[in-house]
């Protein structure tokens, strides 16, 4: 599996996971 398709579906989890906790801290970037 090639790096940038891991690192591409990770990041996509980590938003996810931020999107997830920004139900519950508001936080703006």
């Amino acid at each position: 599996e090639k790096f940038e398709e891991w690192l591409s579906r990770s990041r996509r989890q980590i938003l996810d996971e931020l999107r997830k906790e920004d139900k519950h801290f508001d936080i703006q970037n």
